[in-house]
């Protein structure tokens, strides 16, 4: 019996010089930085970079996109993860919003949201996890922002999600009341070349 032997296709990574050096280059692509962050992500001592990408179009509101590009000790950048172009819900919006934050070695992305009497907001927090950027936990928060003068009312819950264990810890306060409740979810995996900046993204 003959064996065929099927070369595993090798993938050039995408380099840049600097920082600037990718800015020229999605310039010509009529994108840009909306914002960016630097810090340390694989714990090598290098600063890595994660932009925002802002991307015009025709019709409104622009598009949204994610960029990380991992330093190397020769000062380069190398592109390491780019998200799915996606309608950027919370453009010129003054009640929803999003940012974006490196620290412990993570990506943390916290999308908010509020109306006359509810606030959302919900932190993903990604990290390099066996050669993937998984998604590695989910802290959502919500409750009301007016008080009708009953504390009874008054109610706020954080929902904290371990999404390597399944671990999912959910605290409520009613009327000055706390509980704590704890409980296993099903594990999915969930990437960051497909993060949406949505609200209900892996929920």
């Amino acid at each position: 019996m003959a064996f065929v032997s099927h070369a595993q296709e090798h993938v050039v990574p995408i380099e840049y010089e600097n920082i600037q050096d990718f800015q020229k280059n999605i310039s010509n692509q009529k994108k840009e930085v909306s914002f960016d962050r630097y810090g340390d992500l694989n714990n090598d001592g290098i600063n890595d970079w994660v932009g925002v990408l802002n991307i015009p179009r025709d019709e409104s509101p622009p598009f949204v996109q994610l960029v990380v590009l991992t330093g190397q000790p020769n000062g380069r950048f190398v592109k390491s993860v780019i998200t799915t172009e996606v309608e950027n819900y919370y453009e010129g919006s003054p009640s929803s919003w999003f940012d974006v934050s490196i620290r412990n070695a993570s990506i943390y992305i916290e999308t908010y949201g509020k109306t006359c009497c509810e606030f959302g907001s919900t932190r993903y927090q990604f990290k390099l996890f066996k050669d993937q950027w998984r998604l590695v936990g989910i802290k959502s928060t919500s409750g009301n922002t007016v008080s009708d003068g009953n504390p009874k009312n008054d109610f706020s819950k954080i929902e904290d999600i371990n999404m390597l264990s399944g671990l999912t810890v959910v605290t409520s306060h009613r009327g000055g009341k706390k509980t704590e409740r704890t409980h296993k979810r099903k594990r999915g995996v969930f990437l960051l070349d497909d993060f949406d900046f949505s609200s209900s993204y892996a929920q």
